[in-house]
């Protein structure tokens, strides 16, 4: 989108008359829906008198009017979505892909999932937590944290331990 619309803008310039005032062109390093639309409109005022406009660039411009400003707010919300994961699943947005065990074909799966973390005592479940996380390193402190608020106490041992699979 950047490079589109930073390429038409130039284009703009290049056939709008001095009396137009094209402002300088707007700075694409922090891009939200806002800009776009603004962008899109001032290059659809100036442009849209020219008689003699390329085609290709007629074009593209129609492109940008109908579907940039959309897409930024797709792309804004997907964004919140995300908040600091890096991938998130179409179907279940709160669930990540991680790798899986094995299928019976020997085959690492990546599959939308969460990370569960269990307390035990006395071999029943007295704790859980589910985070969208895939390590285990950033959840055993939130995963603490619940288990103290929740039964008032500090723990007495901690034993993590993690699953292993057949070679």
């Amino acid at each position: 989108m950047k490079k589109a619309l930073s390429e038409i803008w130039q284009y703009a310039q290049s056939v709008a008359k001095v009396e137009d005032g094209l402002p300088e062109p707007p700075d694409f390093t922090d891009i939200d829906a806002g800009k776009v639309r603004q962008t899109v409109d001032t290059l659809n005022a100036v442009l849209s008198e020219k008689t003699d406009l390329d085609k290709k660039v007629k074009a593209k411009l129609k492109y940008l009017t109908r579907e940039y400003p959309q897409k930024m707010v797709e792309y804004e919300l997907k964004e919140t979505i995300l908040g600091d994961r890096n991938i998130f699943s179409k179907t279940d947005t709160d669930a990540t892909f991680m790798r899986m065990k094995d299928d019976h074909m020997q085959n690492r799966q990546v599959k939308a999932g969460y990370n569960v973390q269990i307390s035990t005592s006395n071999q029943f479940i007295v704790n859980y937590t589910i985070h969208p996380n895939p390590t285990d390193t950033t959840t055993l402190k939130e995963h603490l944290e619940q288990h103290e608020a929740s039964f008032g106490r500090t723990l007495k041992t901690l034993t993590a331990g993690k699953q292993l699979r057949k070679p």
